[in-house]
């Protein structure tokens, strides 16, 4: 009987081990086989083969996958447990405290973790090629000269034989063992295993090996014991010659047609803009199929579609769902993308700002907000109780409800219990809803919800801890949320069972950490693991990895994400061990990595009849070496170019006109006629009339949110309070700026702004009361200077409203003047001053160009600017006909007076004016013509971005 079988990419590599195998071995010596695949789904579609080939009940082969053979060799010598990756990183982490210069840098396990991962990936890559201490020795020599990387790693190079050794000392005293050691333990042992449960062993679609798997291979084989086989030829594959060599055989396709078979079927090649048209190319691709091929349980498991980046994989599924019933998902999806995990980040987040007893607003309301959360039956009540307390909550907090919790940056939790006005806004709702519940049953709901969300967490320190309230709390959320609803959730929480399980078992679970290093080891060892979907491989079409479709054959093959970076998806950098290094021990994988995948790929799309390869193409993304290896193929095949098309992605889209026209109703025009106009208003239709329609005629503003720390807005208008308090007392004279002016100024302000953003102020931005402070006191210096530029003989007016009437059309159009402050001088002129605490309103241009202006509203925007100065001088000017008016804006910031027709002529500044309620005339009469429509204007990209209507004028 041979014992090297090599089938070629076109064979199916399971029928041809089924043939050998009925062959060779009679129904009743199956049970005395041993196979062995690189994965799982393979023996199942063998064994059906098998059932085929036999057509009675038979006993089954006895199957392993690679790894559960080496622990299966391990075992006939010792028994081993599995050792966790946190206690082997937690005992390098003992170890290296015993080196202190190895954690310079890193002086907790937290920030040492990382480090341990790749120190302990490093160990199990020199275990499977079995690199012995010797050669790591020499690694440790060049080290002591210097790596061309940081001093911290050569030190840890200098340090890696002891820590190597010292850690296999530590696993084989405690009775552990992980991957990289099973496969040195086992290829040091084979040798002295009979096998005498086993007549032969069958090896099946060897590709990569290794070294470990290559000892104990070849072992076997020169033994009699094993058969091997392969597919593809070893002329064509380096890393099947390499395999020739170490294991003295020949890897050549037993088919005589090889050669003469070797072509593709048609490629299709499609391509997306991104993951969604990618996966929008994909829907239509198997509906396509789907029409011409109708999608049954027996036909369906011959169609793959092939999945690298298994981020993509639930999007796809809810694209693809309606239409394809039956469907096998085999692969892993992050957990760290679930949202339980979100949940958990937010919980560790608000746990990270607690200050005393206080949490951070934001985070408190995160956790709050999460849909897990919002949806939980406490207290034996509906769902919708919980929400409604949630978002009355909510609304209490960023100020839509007043009481003494609104605006809080900071909030502790007995507040929120004992809020009257939490209690009694979410009885008036809940009422309604004609659910029987009191004000006490509320309060014990919010106490409750506090604790399973933020009490239980607070004074945790220890890995044992975490893992009794995450027990509690997976357990609440499962039985108390609708988080059991959804398959795809109880895969997570399953998976989140078995950390559970793991923390308790951890030799170090005991130890004391800070909560902050205690939360971050837990989120990075979530953050590094995947739950697997498992479903029926015999049926439905399969959803797949690239390597899960091992030694498989499928007559349709569609594969996503044929993308550099992502097939092929190669380190190139290691974090830690420096290439040079890797190189000189022979573990750099690099190359081994690019021929890994290009081998998995071309063997399972040389194996189809319908082939699709769906990319994306963007700025930052290209189509994969490997697409332009099977054109370039093509090519040369049909010795021409261009012979391989993209279908490029393409969707009917229909865009709402840019422009959106409101038309003026006879209800809006009335409106417009009776409104109060302000400058304001009038400036905000110049700047653009819908968005003038949004703001003033259907009355809509943003949310306001007092939980968010101060915006420009309110930092101006606590300022324009405190100096209209400051300066009331000095109304009808002149104001006296003493030291004792000061004194009172200062306590004002330090009051104003405890009161003001006292709650709203996380400790970082207390920088703004700081600014405030010198540039107040600045203006206070400036104010005691001003008689350079103004001699006041006393202050008029401060904040008043003044109503005026301007001619319009046989009416009179209301409007509306908001004075910061009016100074009467000795010169007996008016100055009236608006306040700036940012940038200034722009003032109107020439007196040239305004006259020579053509009446557009576009002309009028560019010319003069902004209304707000030229309408309080025209208003004053009226009412103060026998006295010099002047009007400027007082810039706060630099200390600036602007002031407007500053050094005219008497007889320029009357021709302005005329000029002025010329434009006013204008743009009223614009704003009440029935025939033009509110349009948006979007000549300004920086005023359009921050609309907060930006999206209702699209």
């Amino acid at each position: 009987m041979r014992r090297v079988h090599t089938c070629d990419f076109h064979e199916n590599h399971i029928q041809s081990l089924a043939d050998f195998i009925k062959q060779n071995y009679s129904h009743k010596d199956l049970s005395r086989l041993a196979i062995v695949f690189g994965g799982r789904r393979p023996s199942l579609f063998l064994k059906k083969e098998l059932g085929k080939r036999h057509g009675k009940a038979f006993f089954s082969p006895v199957f392993f996958t690679i790894d559960e053979f080496v622990y299966y060799i391990v075992s006939q010598q010792r028994k081993f447990n599995a050792a966790s990756d946190l206690d082997l990183c937690y005992f390098l982490y003992k170890s290296a405290l015993e080196r202190p210069h190895l954690l310079k840098g890193r002086k907790n396990f937290a920030d040492f973790l990382p480090w341990a991962y790749e120190i302990l990936s490093f160990m199990e890559q020199a275990d499977l090629e079995k690199i012995p201490s010797q050669r790591l020795r020499a690694v440790q020599e060049n080290a002591q000269i210097g790596y061309t990387v940081p001093h911290e790693i050569n030190l840890l190079l200098e340090n890696i034989v002891a820590l190597r050794e010292s850690c296999h000392q530590f696993l084989d005293q405690e009775g552990l063992i992980y991957r990289g050691l099973a496969y040195l333990k086992a290829s040091q042992a084979i040798h002295q295993i009979e096998f005498p449960e086993f007549d032969d062993i069958i090896f099946g679609n060897l590709f990569y090996l290794h070294a470990t798997e290559q000892t104990i291979i070849k072992d076997l084989y020169n033994r009699q014991k094993a058969v091997l086989f392969f597919q593809g030829d070893a002329q064509d594959w380096p890393m099947l010659k390499r395999l020739e060599k170490e294991l003295a055989i020949s890897i050549h396709p037993d088919s005589k047609e090889f050669h003469v078979k070797n072509s593709l079927s048609p490629v299709h090649l499609y391509e997306g803009t991104d993951v969604h048209a990618q996966i929008a190319l994909v829907r239509e691709i198997l509906k396509k199929m789907n029409q011409q091929d109708p999608f049954t349980q027996e036909n369906s498991v011959n169609t793959v579609l092939v999945l690298p980046e298994t981020d993509h994989v639930v999007p796809l599924l809810s694209e693809i769902t309606s239409f394809v019933k039956d469907l096998n998902v085999s692969m892993g999806y992050p957990l760290k993308r679930s949202s339980f995990f979100s949940l958990l980040d937010y919980i560790f987040q608000a746990q990270a700002s607690l200050e005393g007893n206080r949490y951070y607003t934001k985070d408190y309301l995160k956790v709050l907000r999460h849909p897990f959360v919002k949806n939980l039956e406490l207290a034996g009540q509906d769902r919708a109780v919980t929400r409604i307390l949630i978002h009355k909550i909510e609304e209490i907090l960023i100020g839509q409800i007043q009481s003494d919790l609104s605006g809080s940056l900071f909030i502790k939790l007995e507040d929120v219990e004992n809020a009257e006005a939490l209690f009694e806004s979410s009885l008036t709702v809940i009422q309604r809803m004609k659910i029987d519940i009191s004000k006490a049953q509320l309060k014990a709901i919010v106490i409750e919800l506090h604790q399973i969300v933020f009490r239980s967490w607070k004074d945790i320190n220890r890995l044992s801890q975490l893992a009794v309230v995450l027990e509690k709390f997976l357990d609440i959320f499962l039985n108390k949320s609708f988080l059991n609803a959804y398959p795809l959730n109880l895969k997570m929480a399953a998976r989140i069972l078995d950390l559970i399980k793991e923390l308790q078992e951890l030799r170090f679970s005991q130890e004391i950490f800070a909560q902050e290093d205690l939360f971050k080891i837990f989120q990075d060892r979530i953050a590094r693991e995947m739950v697997a979907f498992m479903g029926s491989p015999l049926k439905g079409v399969q959803v797949l990895g690239l390597f899960e479709t091992r030694s498989l054959n499928f007559e349709r093959v569609i594969v996503m994400d044929v993308n550099e970076g992502v097939l092929p998806r190669l380190k190139i950098l290691e974090p830690l061990i420096p290439r040079e290094v890797m190189v000189s021990l022979n573990l750099d994988r690099f190359e081994q990595e690019e021929e890994i995948q290009r081998y998995q790929l071309m063997r399972l799309v040389q194996s189809a009849k319908e082939i699709h390869l769906v990319y994306e193409k963007s700025r930052d993304k290209e189509r994969s070496r490997f697409i332009e290896e099977l054109i370039w193929q093509e090519e040369k095949d049909q010795n021409q170019l261009d012979v391989i098309k993209p279908i490029k992605s393409n969707f009917s889209i229909q865009v709402t006109p840019k422009k959106t026209a409101i038309k003026k109703s006879p209800e809006i025009l009335e409106f417009l006629r009776e409104f109060q106009y302000s400058a304001s208003s009038v400036n905000t239709y110049l700047r653009c009339p819908l968005r003038f329609y949004f703001l003033y005629v259907l009355g809509l503003s943003e949310k306001e949110d007092f939980a968010d720390e101060p915006e420009n807005k309110e930092v101006g208008t606590f300022v324009h309070g405190l100096l209209e308090e400051i300066y009331k007392p000095f109304l009808g004279r002149v104001p006296v700026l003493n030291e004792h002016f000061r004194k009172t100024f200062q306590k004002k302000l330090d009051e104003r702004f405890e009161q003001e953003f006292g709650k709203k102020m996380k400790a970082e931005s207390f920088l703004l009361k700081k600014v405030l402070d010198v540039r107040l006191n600045r203006f206070l210096d400036q104010e005691e200077e001003s008689k350079a530029l103004r001699d006041v003989a006393e202050i008029m007016s401060i904040e008043q409203r003044f109503f005026d009437q301007i001619p319009f059309d046989n009416q009179k159009i209301r409007f509306v003047y908001k004075v910061d402050r009016i100074d009467r001088l000795t010169d007996n002129s008016i100055l009236i001053l608006d306040y700036k605490t940012g940038s200034n309103d722009p003032m109107p241009k020439s007196l040239q160009k305004i006259s020579a202006m053509t009446l557009t509203r576009e002309n009028v925007k560019e010319t003069i600017r902004s209304f707000q100065i030229p309408l309080y001088y025209n208003y004053f000017s009226k009412r103060h006909p026998d006295q010099k008016v002047k009007a400027a804006f007082y810039n706060l910031r630099t200390l600036e007076i602007d002031e407007f027709l500053g050094g005219q002529t008497e007889q320029e500044r009357t021709a302005m004016i005329e000029h002025f309620s010329r434009t006013l005339n204008f743009v009223l009469q614009e704003i009440l013509n029935p025939e033009v429509q509110f349009r948006p204007d979007d000549s300004e990209p920086r005023y359009c971005a921050t609309c907060p209507y930006f999206n209702a004028c699209r």
